[in-house]
């Protein structure tokens, strides 16, 4: 053995270690009887369903309930492909929106109701000068002054 051997005590060295496995255990066991404490306070202070909430219950809605994150489909290939990403169905619904204001289509063929481009809308409103529908139909000047009352009623005089 040499001189340095002699100074490492092992007896000591496994006493702090057993000491701080002690504590260990004890702070593992505090925070356990903490957490159940606490969830059983927020038990306590969680409200009640009413009678008829109970009653009525609502159907939860089809599945999928959650839309997923953003590139969803390329991470799960399991999923099912209709799970799109919130981010996903706001892009699908403008470029829906963008293809209904920049393209034409018959509304009603029958009656000659067609869809024009935004732009080629705005361009003939433009040229017309004018409003883009009718003006109101001119009200019968007798109409206001029957509907209009008589004469305000009189303040009340004091005694």
């Amino acid at each position: 053995m040499s001189e340095f051997d002699r100074e490492i005590d092992l007896k000591a060295i496994g006493k702090w270690l057993g000491a701080l496995a002690v504590v260990i255990v004890l702070a593992e066991v505090a925070m356990v009887w903490m957490l159940r404490g606490m969830n059983h306070l927020d038990a306590k202070s969680d409200p009640v369903a009413l009678p008829i909430q109970q009653e009525m219950k609502q159907e939860p809605p089809p599945l999928p309930r959650l839309q997923a994150s953003e590139g969803f489909d390329q991470l799960n290939p399991e999923a099912p492909p209709a799970t799109r990403s919130d981010v996903e169905d706001m892009q699908l619904l403008l470029a829906a929106e963008d293809a209904k204001l920049h393209g034409a289509a018959w509304l009603n063929e029958a009656e000659g109701i067609v869809r024009v481009p935004i732009d080629v809308a705005m361009q003939v409103i433009a040229e017309r000068g004018g409003a883009a529908t009718a003006p109101p139909a001119a009200v019968d000047a007798a109409a206001p002054a029957a509907a209009a009352p008589a004469e305000p009623p009189a303040a009340p005089q004091e005694p």
